[in-house]
This record gives C-alpha cells, structure tokens and sequence, in this order.
C-alpha cells in the first residue's frame, strides 16, 4: 500500500498588481493557516518519504513549512515545474514516475489539478479542496506505477476551517 498526501497552497495574496501568478506571495492568512494544518499533519505522525511541490511562490513556501514542522530538511523537497498548472492526468503521470522506495508521496500543488486527481483516483468528486487544505489517500499497489483509475480510498480530508479530527 502506497499514502499519498495532496496539500493545496495556503491563501496567496493579490496584493502586488505587478506580480505575475507564479509569483505571489502568501498573504497573512496564508502565513497563518500553513503553520496550523502542517501542525495538524505533523500530529497524525505519517511522515512523507518524499514532498514534491510547484515551483509556484505560494506552493514552494507552504512546502518548506510543512517541511519544518515535519523536521523534513528542506534540501529534500522536490521542486517539480510540472505541478503548476497541472491537469489532473499529468499529475497522476508524476504519481506513476515516483520511485518505489517511497512509501508516502505528498504534493504540494494547486487546483484545478488536484481536485481532479482525487476524482481521478476513484476517490469520488471533491467539490474543492481549500487553499492548505488536505486530502490523504492510500493506494490499492505496492508500486507507484500501478496508480490509477479507481484505486484509492480517502484517509481523511482536513482545512483550517474544519476542527481537525483526523
């Protein structure tokens, strides 16, 4: 069995006009809320094998901030460019490239890709998964390259907005 954590981006700001959506910066709730569900993650003591996020300024820090709280080094992250404004079919194809040794893969990405990658999964429609919102999932394969249609149930899904009971 393969764990896979999905994690959107915590909030980003609009604020800079010039800024292009590659760029953007987390805004104060983001700065507030990625702490709190990389708390939450942390607690539940399943720990990621490996972290690949966007290269996207938003993803690329809620990464690094569930990487300090998961006493990840932040040298270990994956940059990956193809996790910015992925479908969710190139998405599963980075699922299916993911080396076998690691047992728990979590992607730090955005939507619309992510939802479409939990339904893509077999999980069912995830109307939306909020920004530093959380979906963790277990794959029905030993080997990432299996991944697929229909061969996922969802562990658990948590947002700041929810209580936190996973």
């Amino acid at each position: 069995m393969k764990r896979l954590t999905l994690i959107r981006h915590a909030k980003s700001s609009w604020k800079h006009e010039g800024l292009r959506d590659f760029e953007r910066p987390l805004n104060r709730r983001g700065w507030c809320d990625a702490p709190l569900m990389a708390e939450r993650f942390a607690a539940s003591g399943e720990i990621p094998t490996l972290i690949i996020t966007s290269y996207a300024t938003r993803a690329l820090t809620t990464a690094r901030i569930f990487a300090l709280h998961l006493d990840i080094p932040i040298a270990k992250l994956q940059l990956n460019d193809k996790v910015y404004e992925a479908s969710a079919e190139d998405l599963l194809e980075l699922v299916r490239s993911t080396p076998d040794y690691v047992t728990h893969l979590c992607i730090v990405g955005h939507n619309p890709g992510l939802n479409g990658l939990v339904a893509l999964l077999g999980v069912g429609s995830v109307d939306n998964i909020p920004t530093t919102g959380i979906v963790a999932l277990t794959l029905e394969t030993d080997v990432w390259s299996e991944a697929g249609e229909a061969s996922a149930t969802m562990n658990y899904s948590d947002s700041p907005k929810q209580p936190g009971t996973h």
